[in-house]
């Protein structure tokens, strides 16, 4: 998330530096300057979202706002430590800004001072090394390099007969009934992220960016004056390109990397093979004050972001950290975490199962209807911040009637926000009741039986979890059941299931709509039906890269899908798990995928298209309207 950009002071349209990566559930600041704390309320980001602080030097427009967030974070009493990392040369520098003021300390926060080149912090997400650059003050460069994993695979997990739980079992103990994971599985690379700021060309730079995913880079001056450059420390414009250019050929599969944001002569060349699960192009949106000067009017801007439906979003898959701890505190459940920060290291997958796993484990917090009703609130608020004007919204009943939850709780808690959401939030809703696919049909139709008392607040039904293994045809006589009772049908197909399981829910189960549905591209035929029968696809991109059904978000197929002339949407699925919101699915694939305004407009105008309006066209025209007026 781009924070500021200026140098020296901050202008009207630029804030000074301010860059915050989001990795993995941790929040990384680098290189706070002047106003830093406005910025980021502007941007949505709390001081809870801080783990780190990671200062390159001490010139003002890289370190003024320590002082701000430090204070911030004792102030809002961020519950788990904090760590600054700054050349050790700078301290009494640091010490000033830290007690610029009187304040209470309330939060540890921990000095990590740095004098050499090397590893700064090792976490099960990554690992923090150090570079030291060239700069008239001492200066050092950052780099994230994750673990490499392992890429599960779906034919060979097959053949071995290993589906639902199993597939977590043997990501969890290595082996599985005489099955070796390495058998049902590859390596998969670990990503890495460079940030370099004011530096002449030096070693240090090219081993920061090394085979980096996404790389931040500045520049300050145009190639020809390259010797004013060198005089005063910092890159050109050619020079940072070419690092990039080099970084992106050294990273395996990635693709080269270019200038992503011009300021004034500066240049931040970031990588488009970056994986947006890190959160990096989850803020690709500059914070206000921060944006191109060549495009001030953002597309989310701050009086209404770009008007969209979410169609595609599980209501228990917005459960944040900081929620969860409050509700599991209110009905004394015990979590197995220290504190948020912990929990959200918690929230790194590798696959469908892993992430389902805990999931379902954290959904013991969810226990009275204010319960529900609080974790509704919640996502409405988020989402009509990022222009959610109406949510069609998913529950999943069997994995709370397991618990001993009853339908009735759930239902009149989750209600107890939508029936006021319009006026609190100014954004229409719709219950749509999902079934386990993992599960039996007999229970999935005992839940459609326990659900008959609520069917007014009900639109519709849906089909979800583990994909693999449960083809729709399971459910065929539960969508038979359903419909006779009026309800609209969708369900999840296409995502790690075949193409096939796409034709089966449309001619089996009677959808109207495919969640997912993006290995459809496999099979030309069915793409043609799709785009002759107009059914709408909800896509979900940060969650298909953080899920492997896409290794980096550069390589999803949107872009071909629509021009294939498929009617998708984009949405953000369980975005606390994945790391973001509806608005920042639009922000993140049109920074990756180089979507301009009139695909961000289609995209939204395809999501009123594809909501189940039917009883208020009068609405759905209002929406259309807003999103044809809309000025980007």
């Amino acid at each position: 998330m781009v924070l500021g950009t200026a140098s020296q002071v901050p202008t009207r349209h630029r804030n000074h530096n301010g860059y915050l990566l989001r990795w993995d559930g941790e929040g990384i600041l680098f290189d706070p300057g002047e106003g830093t704390q406005r910025q980021m309320l502007r941007a949505g980001v709390a001081a809870h979202d801080l783990n780190r602080i990671c200062v390159t030097h001490f010139h003002g427009d890289h370190s003024l706002g320590l002082a701000g967030v430090i204070q911030r974070i004792n102030l809002d009493q961020v519950p788990h430590p904090v760590t600054a990392h700054y050349p050790r040369s700078g301290q009494r520098f640091f010490d000033r800004l830290r007690y610029a003021t009187a304040y209470r300390e309330t939060v540890r926060l921990t000095q990590s001072p740095v004098d050499r080149d090397g590893v700064l912090a090792v976490s099960e997400s990554y690992t923090l090394e150090a570079r030291r650059l060239s700069h008239p003050v001492e200066s050092y460069g950052y780099r994230l390099v994750e673990p490499d994993g392992r890429r599960m695979l779906p034919e060979r997990l097959a053949a071995a007969g290993i589906q639902g739980p199993d597939v977590g079992r043997i990501q969890r103990e290595g082996t599985l009934g005489g099955v070796a994971l390495e058998e049902v599985s590859e390596v998969r690379r670990g990503q890495r992220f460079a940030f370099v700021m004011d530096t002449r060309l030096c070693d240090g730079v090219h081993a920061l960016a090394e085979g980096c995913d996404l790389l931040v880079i500045e520049s300050t001056f145009l190639d020809e004056d390259e010797a004013l450059a060198a005089e005063y420390g910092h890159l050109t414009a050619g020079q940072a390109a070419r690092v990039a250019g080099q970084a992106g050929r050294t990273a395996p599969g990635a693709h080269p990397l270019q200038p992503a944001l011009y300021r004034s002569g500066r240049v931040r060349a970031a990588g488009a093979g970056s994986r947006v699960r890190r959160g990096a192009e989850r803020g690709a949106r500059p914070a206000e004050g921060a944006g191109s000067e060549t495009s001030v009017k953002r597309p989310y801007d701050e009086l209404m972001p770009l008007p969209k439906a979410e169609l595609h979003l599980h209501i228990e898959g917005t459960l944040e950290p900081e929620l969860a701890f409050e509700l599991a505190a209110r009905n004394g459940v015990r979590l197995p975490y220290a504190d948020t920060g912990a929990l959200r290291t918690a929230y790194r997958f590798e696959d469908l199962q892993s992430f389902l796993d805990l999931y379902y484990d954290l959904m013991a917090v969810l226990r009275t209807e204010r319960d529900f009703a609080d974790l509704a609130n919640a996502y409405l608020a988020r989402a009509a911040a990022q222009g959610v004007r109406h949510a069609e919204i998913f529950f999943d009943p069997q994995a709370h009637l397991a618990r001993g939850v009853g339908m009735g709780t759930v239902v009149e808690g989750l209600w107890r926000a939508l029936e006021h959401s319009e006026r609190a939030h100014g954004v229409s809703t719709q219950l749509i009741m999902c079934f386990l696919r993992d599960e039996s049909a007999e229970s999935a139709m005992a839940t459609l039986d326990a659900a008959e008392p609520y069917l007014d607040r009900i639109t519709g039904v849906g089909l979800d979890s583990a994909e693999a293994g449960h083809p729709p045809v399971k459910f065929r006589e539960v969508y038979e059941a359903a419909a006779a009772l009026g309800l609209r049908r969708v369900a999840h197909a296409g995502e790690e299931g075949p193409p096939e399981y796409i034709t089966e829910a449309l001619d089996v189960l009677g959808v109207e709509r495919v969640d997912h549905g993006l290995r459809c591209m496999e099979d030309p035929a069915l793409v043609e039906r799709l785009v002759r029968e107009r059914i709408p696809l909800t896509l979900c991109p940060l969650s298909n890269v953080r899920l492997r059904a896409v290794d980096v978000l550069t390589e999803h197929p949107l872009p071909a899908m629509l021009d294939a002339g498929l009617l998708c949407t984009v949405n953000s699925d369980d975005p606390a798990y994945f790391g973001g919101y509806a608005g920042d699915n639009f922000d993140a694939v049109r920074a990756a995928l180089g979507l301009d305004e009139e695909r961000l407009r289609e995209l939204a105008r395809n999501s009123f298209v594809a909501s189940f309006l039917e009883h208020d066209e009068e609405r759905r025209a209002r929406y259309l309207a807003e999103v044809a007026a809309y000025e980007f």
